[in-house]
């Protein structure tokens, strides 16, 4: 009987609230009707106003003690034990993997902390690498329903700052195309934006930011219409440094838009975009707003840095993108296995260019004729201690000559495999260059034990490589698996509270 009654006066109050608002009921208090229709629609969801207080007064967004905006420019109260005001970019260290952010910290005067190593670890480790967000009708039945229903994706966005951020620009936006603010503290009373947090802006954004019912209507398509912000593609570029082996990626800003669309009621009475608008440019007052919000977002944002937040939270979604990107080309390298027809072609050219072993018998025998003929002198010519002189000079040449090819050789398979010890790959490389000939280079077709070890090893060295790559970025914990883009809200409705006041504009 309880739910029944609650049910009852859940209809009778809304439709009061409703025929206030399109004054087919005129001797009522409006401000009595539409706060007994708040507690009843929330009793009806087993929610409490407090719920809804909870959601509004996040205390990421300075407010009065009052409950409103501030009519100047407040910081944000970023959690976290860091606070930093500029995604820069990420880097990567080629040889021993290790990723690095570059992050400006706010600790310089002028400085604005926008974000904070909470905010870090909630992108990373939940997987946001973009944010949709919305706030709609929450019944089909009842068109001025005095809630709108927060719906978001990914899921990892749930009891996040990055959320309460997407909420509050959000709401930002429709106080300012209304021209009013509700209050975050019940009864969620009303006042004009004018008279509140528009002030700190000045005169001239004030002007261009005017509510739509101030603005010329000439060109009005229709008084439904919905706002969002929406991130633009990611300016970067890309680098490799030779001298600190590194791949760097850079981000400059990206670009936000405030975008609007005309909406209408479908057959079943839900809100959808209207499209049956041609192509011809949109001058109606809505479109002037979001073009006027859009080309001045950055000067907006140094009076209301939430905005700004919301820009560097988009980049940190791009650097997690370029973690999965890397991750993902490791694993598939890892995955497609190492050619070894290749590795056996690059080690028989580098044979092809090499005489080794050059401190041979014959070798040295031979060079010392050609010293002989070169000279025009017969061995009669020469003393026996001339001769042995002779003998150990070419030895010793060709022996250092053989030590310096053999250690460019290590060095040359320790880099290409990025590895850090030289010893084995060093008896690997003396075994292949003596038992294989310049002429006839040792391939992995063959019988040469020597050939088939070598090329193993590097084959293992480049596998074991690519995978400490790949640990290095799991150990930083964050999701590596693509999240799901689908709207999240219906799912948490029975234990959050996703509702937010509405903003009733009532001009007389």
């Amino acid at each position: 009987m309880a739910a029944d009654h609650n049910y009852q006066q859940y209809f009778y109050n809304y439709y009061l609230l409703e025929g206030m608002w399109d004054k087919w009921i005129v001797n009522e208090d409006f401000e009595s009707i539409r706060q007994k229709s708040i507690k009843s629609l929330l009793t009806s969801k087993q929610w409490e106003i407090s719920d809804v207080e909870l959601l509004l007064n996040d205390p990421l967004i300075p407010r009065t003690s009052e409950g409103w905006l501030h009519s100047q420019r407040k910081s944000l109260a970023i959690s976290g034990r860091k606070r930093y005001t500029k995604v820069d970019g990420i880097k990567f260290n080629i040889i021993t993997g290790k990723v690095t952010f570059l992050l400006v910290p706010a600790r310089y005067p002028g400085h604005t902390a926008l974000f904070g190593s909470n905010d870090i670890a909630d992108v990373f480790m939940k997987g946001i690498t973009k944010a949709i967000f919305t706030l709609d009708q929450p019944d089909n039945e009842f068109l001025s329903h005095p809630f709108q229903k927060m719906k978001y994706a990914p899921a990892g966005l749930m009891k996040t700052q990055y959320l309460a951020t997407l909420l509050h620009t959000d709401y930002l936006l429709k106080f300012m195309t209304t021209g009013m603010e509700i209050n975050s503290k019940w009864p969620f009373p009303m006042r004009e934006t004018s008279e509140g947090f528009m002030k700190r802006l000045p005169k001239r954004l004030q002007g261009l930011l005017k509510p739509i019912e101030m603005r010329n209507k000439l060109f009005s398509r229709g008084n439904m219409h919905r706002f969002w912000i929406e991130a633009g593609d990611p300016i970067y570029e890309c680098t490799i440094s030779k001298e600190t082996n590194e791949i760097i990626y850079r981000i400059g800003d990206v670009p936000m838009y405030v975008k609007q669309h005309l909406l209408r009621y479908d057959d079943e009475g839900t809100l959808v975009d209207d499209n049956s608008i041609g192509s011809e440019p949109d001058r109606s007052p809505e479109a002037q707003f979001a073009k006027a919000f859009t080309d001045n977002y950055e000067e907006i944002g140094a009076y209301f840095p939430e905005f700004l937040r919301l820009q560097e939270l988009a980049k940190l979604g791009v650097l997690l993108t370029f973690m999965r990107h890397r991750y993902t080309s490791l694993n598939k390298d890892i995955a497609e296995d190492i050619d070894v027809q290749w590795i056996c072609n690059d080690l028989c050219q580098i044979r092809l260019d090499l005489e080794y072993p050059l401190n041979t018998r014959n070798n040295i025998d031979h060079e010392y004729w050609e010293i002989l003929r070169h000279h025009n002198l017969s061995s009669y010519d020469i003393s026996y201690q001339d001769k042995n002189d002779i003998l150990s000079k070419i030895h010793s040449d060709f022996e250092k000559y053989d030590s310096e090819l053999l250690e460019n050789m290590v060095d040359f398979v320790r880099k290409f495999c990025y590895l850090s010890g030289t010893i084995e790959v060093r008896i690997l490389i003396d075994r292949w260059l003596y038992w294989s000939s310049k002429i006839t280079p040792a391939l992995w077709s063959s019988k040469s034990d020597a050939a088939v070890q070598l090329v193993s090893f590097v084959r293992k060295a480049i596998t074991d490589y690519k995978q400490r790559l790949i640990n290095e970025i799991k150990k930083l914990n964050v999701s590596l698996e693509t999240e799901n883009l689908l709207f999240t809200g219906e799912y948490v409705i029975d234990h959050f509270c996703s509702y937010s006041s509405y903003v009733f504009c009532c001009r007389e």
